[in-house]
């Protein structure tokens, strides 16, 4: 039994209709009810199923009422990519502690309960099954297009005929998803689905992030040839880019899906996927999607210089001098992907009065039996000054005639060839470290958050738990990077 849609009418309805009459739909906002909250409307609101008066008199009016300004926020929010991920990470994680699953829809009682109210409106388990429902929507077409289905739209002849080429599509589908092709091509989704099948293609599904899009289309700009997805390499593990001709992988980290709590990465497993690609003489690099964010032509660069596609410039022609800390400062925040620290000894190469290569030595930051500490080591973005490293340290040594100089390499980028060149040998390896973060944009260092220090620094914080267990509890999540390589140089004039 359905009731007119008009509150205020008590009437009951036949054949699906809203309302009773055509007088109780013209009348409609014409009772004594508030206005609708858009202030371009004049209409007055209906009431609700619970009897309360509703705040806008239809959806049209919902959707294009001028929100205030915390609504503005929150689609700013919605259409950067990454506070995208995290509303929807934290959506899926309420959903899953609230209900035991990320989305009402997945739950067998919701599907059972839908089921029950077709079979009692239509008859049959799914309204568009329904006779009636298919009649009334042939029907639709025919009024509205003269046709028993709704038109396809024009495409063009080149559409048409990459739409026929079944080799093309399969070597799109290689490294591209369907909404990709459909995209590229300028056609629905579901149109390549039907050409994939009438052509019988086996469609080879990829799990890829925007940001892993971005970093593969920067490689085909510069007309490398990679693979995608790659499981023969560290099966079972995938490499998201594998490059055969340099011996490169890329790792395309999502900080949420690589977290340790949400993502369910511990320390551990960036470090093994890096020492399985060693072990078979593989470079693998890991990007994280909010480094890329913040820092793209940088992380550009170090790939331009792993490809060995930067510009050269020779240190011969460079001339040497000592570099001010706030020139230091500048330098390193553009040119180093740590960015600035503080160092005492700052030497810098000039090419044409322009400093092109930095490197900055101190006291041991980590050691207590070493020397010194080579700190920092850049050059200018997209180039690569040969003999760089070996002049600046060859200034420092002739400088200062150390005993010992100790460094650290970030095992998420770099292999040791440049210490190796320098005479640094390795020394050891540290364990992974990790940082920490509320939002997956910003990422604070661990040692801020010490557990001596924490009773300052959280809302809650309890004694008898570990800092890590008191971090989850105030909603902090945690990366694990790789680890760091330990290289020391010995002045064997003075051994």
């Amino acid at each position: 039994m359905k009731f007119c849609k008009n509150r205020l009418c008590n009437n009951q309805v036949i054949d699906r209709k809203s309302y009773c009459s055509d007088e109780c739909k013209k009348n409609k906002h014409l009772f004594n009810a508030p206005k609708c909250c858009n202030t371009l409307c004049e209409n007055t609101t209906l009431r609700g199923a619970d009897g309360r008066w509703l705040k806008f008199c239809s959806k049209t009016c919902k959707d294009t009422v001028v929100l205030p300004k915390q609504s503005a926020s929150r689609r700013a929010t919605w259409a950067d990519e990454v506070g995208r991920n995290i509303i929807i990470a934290k959506q899926r994680a309420t959903s899953l502690h609230n209900i035991g699953a990320e989305h009402h829809m997945q739950l067998a009682t919701t599907k059972h309960d839908r089921e029950l109210l077709s079979l009692e409106k239509y008859g049959v388990t799914h309204h568009l099954k329904s006779a009636e429902v298919q009649n009334t929507k042939r029907q639709t077409c025919m009024d509205r297009y003269n046709s028993a289905g709704s038109p396809s739209p024009k495409i063009s002849r080149d559409q048409t005929s990459r739409l026929a080429n079944r080799d093309y599509l399969i070597e799109e589908n290689k490294t591209k998803t369907m909404t990709h092709i459909a995209y590229d091509i300028g056609v629905s989704k579901s149109r390549i689905h039907q050409v994939f099948v009438k052509h019988s293609i086996s469609l080879k599904r990829h799990n890829t992030s925007i940001f892993e899009t971005l970093v593969c289309d920067f490689l085909t700009e510069h007309n490398i040839l990679f693979e995608r997805n790659n499981r023969s390499i560290i099966s079972p593990l995938e490499l998201d880019i594998y490059i055969p001709e340099y011996n490169l992988a890329i790792e395309c980290n999502g900080s949420i899906w690589h977290s340790d709590r949400y993502g369910k990465k511990d320390r551990n497993y960036h470090r093994n996927k890096t020492d399985f690609c060693i072990a078979r003489g593989i470079h693998l690099v890991h990007i994280w999607d909010h480094v890329w964010s913040t820092h793209c032509d940088l992380v550009k660069s170090r790939l331009l210089s792993l490809l060995k596609k930067t510009n050269t410039i020779y240190a011969r022609k460079c001339v040497f001098a000592e570099v001010n800390i706030a020139d230091t400062r500048v330098f390193l925040d553009k040119n180093h992907l740590q960015g600035y620290t503080n160092a005492k000894y700052r030497y810098g190469l000039y090419y044409n009065n322009d400093l092109v290569s930095l490197m900055t030595i101190g006291k041991p930051r980590f050691s207590l039996h070493d020397e010194y500490e080579l700190v920092r080591y850049a050059s200018l973005l997209n180039i690569t000054v040969v003999g760089g490293a070996s002049k600046l340290l060859a200034q420092f040594v002739n400088h200062i005639n150390p005993l010992t100089i100790i460094s650290y390499s970030d095992r998420s980028w770099n292999r040791g060839a440049l210490y190796s060149m320098l005479g640094f040998t390795l020394y050891g390896k540290s364990e992974p470290s990790y940082q920490y973060t509320t939002n997956y944009h910003i990422f604070e260092n661990r040692i801020k958050y010490q557990k001596h220090k924490l009773p300052n620094l959280l809302e809650t914080f309890d004694v008898n738990l570990t800092e890590w267990e008191n971090m989850q509890n105030n909603g902090y999540d945690r990366i694990w990077d790789c680890g760091t390589d330990v290289y020391k140089w010995i002045n064997s004039k003075r051994v």
